[in-house]
């Protein structure tokens, strides 16, 4: 597995290539806890897209988009990031971690079920990530 951590300063260009690069992908989105464990925000539901509030010099706030339907989207905002952490893992998934000024990390596991991908991931029910329709 690789790591690598994200200079502040590439934040804005990072997360949008990466909000790009993994638009679809299966997501489930997790607080890292350390006093009341991990707490599952969203489970297996495709990336709509990550963004950043880069006003200032440093970025005030970042969202993550995640659904399988318009009128469901699940919005979770990261006030005051800390770090952003990529952890590229050897089965094609990545994991992205980010660490807010105050409270717990937060978690995006996200797999690929595209056709190119040799190792299928597939939901509770054994069907694909659902695609995200606009």
């Amino acid at each position: 597995m690789e790591s690598i951590n994200i200079p502040t300063q590439q934040w804005p260009d990072y997360v949008n290539r990466f909000s790009n690069d993994h638009q679809g992908w299966c997501a489930t989105v997790e607080l890292l806890d350390h006093i009341n464990g991990p707490q599952k925000l969203a489970e297996d539901l495709p990336l709509v897209g990550l963004s950043i509030d880069n006003k200032g010099s440093r970025a005030c706030s970042m969202e993550i988009t995640v659904s399988d339907r318009p009128e469901a989207s699940i919005h979770h905002v990261i006030d005051s990031p800390r770090s952003i952490d990529e952890y590229d893992r050897d089965s094609g998934d990545v994991d992205l971690q980010i660490e807010p000024s105050d409270g717990p990390k937060v978690l995006v596991h996200l797999h690929d079920t595209g056709p190119s991908r040799s190792i299928p991931h597939t939901l509770r029910g054994g069907a694909p990530c659902p695609p995200f329709t606009h």
